[in-house]
């Protein structure tokens, strides 16, 4: 389970923009590969039905994203694997009308990407990034979460991705 959401997230949208709106967008356009009981499966992130989940940060929906990409080669006798985005509760309604408006065909792409980042830029709505595995093997189970929120001035988001990778180059640079 994974997501960076809007700490108060915005009427209309419920999100922001934290990356560039093609990508974000393209979160519910790709196909998400998944693997449930011993099948790959392609799902569509939209058809799928919600999952509310009660974390520390309130109700949030959940839907299949398609993160797992070579975990499932590498993986190949896991019998259970699948990636979830987390959004705040109501974001996922909206990507579905904005798809059944047309706004996420392609001619209509870039005009609804570049209308999302003037709108909810993310620079006005501090965030915050949710993360949680959860591994079993025969009766053995295992979680980790990791909870960053907007501070100092940085996003949740470069809190816990960019810092962390420049702190593994600087790592690597010094041998």
């Amino acid at each position: 389970l994974v997501g960076g959401m809007p700490l108060d997230p915005p009427a209309g949208f419920r999100h922001a923009v934290y990356f560039h709106a093609l990508d974000l967008l393209d979160e519910y356009l790709r196909p998400a590969r998944v693997r449930r009981g011993d099948r790959d499966e392609v799902v569509d992130p939209l058809a799928e039905t919600t999952r509310w989940l009660d974390a520390e940060v309130g109700a949030l929906e959940a839907a299949p994203s398609d993160g797992l990409r070579s975990l499932l080669a590498s993986f190949p006798d896991v019998p259970v694997m699948e990636e979830l985005t987390l959004r705040a509760r109501g974001h996922l309604d909206v990507m579905r009308q904005l798809r059944d408006l047309g706004l996420l065909d392609p001619e209509a792409l870039p005009s609804t990407a570049s209308s999302l980042e003037r709108r909810f830029p993310g620079a006005e709505h501090p965030d915050r990034l949710l993360l949680e595995v959860h591994a079993q093997r025969g009766d053995e189970a295992r979680a980790s979460r990791v909870h960053v929120q907007h501070a100092d001035g940085l996003t949740a988001m470069s809190r816990a991705t960019a810092c962390t990778a420049a702190a593994g180059a600087v790592v690597l640079g010094r041998g």
